[in-house]
């Protein structure tokens, strides 16, 4: 697994359209701003899938001794 994370003053977002594989969210959800935020971006590889647990629980654990520096 690789994972991106990233410290930001700030993060807003806004919906733009449904899509048919996530829930469905509430029109007052749609849009906000936080701040002081980690960015976490991450993205499963081909060999992951033989240990996806420990994969999981080791990406965890790197965003949450980032996230209390």
């Amino acid at each position: 697994m690789r994972i991106l994370l990233i410290h930001s003053d700030f993060l807003e977002f806004e919906v733009k359209e449904r899509t048919p594989v996530a829930e469905e969210v509430p029109p007052e959800r749609r849009r906000g701003r936080l701040e002081e935020v980690l960015v976490v971006f991450a993205a499963a590889e081909e060999d992951d899938g033989a240990n996806v647990e420990t994969v999981a629980e080791n990406a965890a654990r790197e965003i949450m001794r980032v996230a209390s520096d």
